[in-house]
């Protein structure tokens, strides 16, 4: 789908702050496709541990997320199916009353291909996580 975001030119970090901007402006008139378009682009530019590139814009991108969120919260009711290699078979149910609570799944099977399935209505999120340690060889002497 399409990604809206809004750059300054300087660096990412910036973009990053513009464009949460955008999606909070967006978010509170009520445009809330066009704010959709910033915030999946928001969503991809963060970094696995939950942050972005500076405190600053950090905190504007956050601040616009929350913000989305809350406003498309009224209307999310969807049912979530992962399922993979090795026995995964996971359903959950995003609503009203928890769709500010983290569920997660683990794989049993790591690198197995996943398939993720949602119906009903609203927006989720899902984000898929490879965390791996590579064994390290002695230096020599």
């Amino acid at each position: 789908g399409l990604l809206r975001h809004w750059t300054g030119s300087l660096s990412t970090a910036q973009d990053v702050e513009l464009t949460g901007y955008g999606v909070l402006v967006l978010s509170l008139t009520e445009h809330m496709a066009e704010a959709f378009q910033g915030a999946r682009w928001l969503l991809k530019q963060r970094r696995a541990s939950g942050g972005f590139h500076s405190t600053q814009d950090t905190i504007i991108a956050l601040s616009a997320l929350a913000t989305y969120a809350s406003i498309a919260l009224g209307s999310v009711e969807v049912t979530v199916k992962a399922s993979a290699a090795g026995g995964l078979s996971s359903t959950m149910e995003v609503g009203a009353s928890n769709m500010d609570v983290l569920q997660s799944v683990r794989l049993p099977q790591p690198g197995a291909p996943v398939t993720i399935e949602a119906s009903g209505s609203g927006t989720v999120l899902v984000v898929a996580e490879v965390v791996y340690n590579l064994p390290q060889q002695p230096l020599p002497p």
